[in-house]
């Protein structure tokens, strides 16, 4: 079946889309403005699809630069990035709040690393532009960066680079949001903990989540950036209070 565009709508309603993809929570379009018809599709087989009918397939190209809505509001195309993004609307987290994330991540086997470009496949951001964790391809594999610090403290690999492609990875976060020392974040990597935080794990009052492609500092390496597309696939976003709300052994029991 070829790719279908989203109805965005959907994102902050039910429909049948999110109902397969995502639950738990809500999304919509980060930067609408701008945002292409191939930057978000609903795709099925043969399409790379983890569990159920669909997945969601994010593409930027070269120049997929967008900006808010309000005016004097984040341009993209005026700070050297590129995105097609969603961004998590409204149930955010909260200090004090314990919650388990699971989303399952596909990189074709094509997928080209454009370092020292930065290339997050998620991050957990914080209102006023500061993000406090990021999936990164960095220069290979999958990484978690924190920056609860406001800067890159630690750059851990969770993934390395010759098993990232062609595949299907399922990643699990353990999370207990706080501004001391009583927080956590545990990241599994299909099933085995690949990273473990404990500690402050936010600074503002409250954190949201983002995921699909975005590039940031394109200018490190226009040459290869202007000629590089980068498609990723994503399916079972969720958000639960247990580790067993969002375990990919449940979606498959569905």
């Amino acid at each position: 079946m070829q790719a279908t565009a989203l109805a965005f709508a959907l994102f902050v309603g039910v429909g049948p889309a999110v109902a397969d993809d995502i639950s738990g929570w809500r999304f919509d379009r980060s930067l609408p403005v701008g945002f292409k018809a191939h930057g978000l599709q609903t795709v099925e087989a043969p399409q790379p699809v983890r569990v159920g009918p669909t997945s969601l397939r994010f593409e930027v190209r070269p120049g997929d630069c967008g900006r808010a809505r309000q005016a004097g509001g984040w341009d993209d195309c005026a700070n050297d990035r590129e995105r097609h993004e969603l961004i998590q609307r409204g149930d955010l987290q909260r200090p004090g709040d314990e919650y388990w994330y699971a989303w399952s991540l596909y990189l074709p086997a094509d997928w080209t690393n454009i370092y020292p470009v930065k290339v997050a496949l998620g991050q957990f951001h914080q209102p006023g532009s500061s993000v406090v964790w990021m999936f990164q391809n960095a220069d290979g594999g999958l990484s978690i960066d924190n920056q609860v610090a406001g800067r890159t403290t630690e750059l851990v690999r969770l993934i390395d680079e010759a098993d990232l492609r062609a595949r299907w990875h399922d990643i699990t976060v353990h999370a207990r949001w706080s501004q001391g020392d009583d927080g956590w974040f545990h990241v599994y990597v299909n099933g085995e903990r690949r990273y473990r935080h404990d500690g402050r794990t936010m600074t503002a009052d409250a954190v949201y989540f983002k995921f699909g492609v975005y590039r940031s500092f394109i200018s490190r390496n226009r040459d290869l950036a202007v000629r590089t597309a980068h498609i990723a696939y994503y399916d079972e976003l969720r958000r639960g209070r247990s580790r067993a709300a969002v375990d990919i052994a449940t979606a498959r029991a569905k």
